[in-house]
């Protein structure tokens, strides 16, 4: 088993020159919308979990999120300049249980930004998983911070609206271990547009198209 206090010895590798500081770089259009839920964890709590902290307060109707961590100890007060950190292996993971309301035929949108430090710029490691299936990722986006961390933004959807959804990280490079200062989560359920809805808009399109010609 990969040991978290072994890594400390890797500490040299991530140069830092700025403070902690709030990294909701990237928030989706939609928040605080209807059908929307926001959580944001900072991990100032400690070692312990729990619901969401740090400001601004979650906005979940559904219900309270949860961070589990696999391991308390893995809690640091300080890492590379940062405060309240999680480091985090293949073994230790930290998991988060985000409530929803389940509306049936809707679909779900979750976007998920993370700040982190790792051995290597790649895209931390992630999963979300729901009782209607696991979530797709769409698309990754991650900008080099002026003190070294790094900020990830991924958006994932699924067909269908839950009742709930897991999301569990890990680090980039098996066997590593990745160092978490903050977890932001969007989510919205959208309803799924009817199937003769979508398929009229080409002939709308053309329709309009070919009344343009004749003007």
């Amino acid at each position: 088993m990969f040991s978290i206090r072994a890594a400390v010895l890797l500490a040299a590798l991530a140069v830092s020159v700025g403070s902690a500081r709030a990294d909701d770089l990237t928030p989706p259009p939609w928040r605080f919308g209807p059908d929307t839920t926001f959580q944001h964890w900072d991990f100032t709590a400690g070692s312990a979990g729990g619901a969401p902290d740090g400001l601004p307060p979650f906005n979940n109707p559904n219900g309270t999120p949860i961070m589990t961590p696999d391991d308390p100890g893995n809690w640091l007060a300080t890492w590379s300049n940062r405060s309240d950190i999680w480091a985090v292996n293949d073994f230790d993971k930290i998991s988060f249980n985000i409530p929803n309301d389940g509306t049936a035929g809707y679909q779900k949108e979750l976007w998920l930004q993370v700040t982190f430090l790792a051995l290597a710029i790649l895209p931390i490691g992630k999963s979300i998983t729901s009782p209607s299936g696991n979530f797709t990722l769409q698309s990754t986006q991650q900008t080099l911070l002026n003190d070294g961390w790094i900020h990830e933004l991924s958006v994932w959807t699924l067909p269908t609206c839950p009742t709930y959804e897991d999301l569990v990280l890990t680090p980039p490079i098996p066997g590593t271990v990745v160092w978490v200062d903050q977890v932001v989560i969007d989510t919205r359920c959208t309803p799924i547009p009817a199937p003769g809805v979508a398929s009229a808009i080409p002939c709308l399109l053309a329709a309009w198209a070919h009344w343009r010609r004749r003007a």
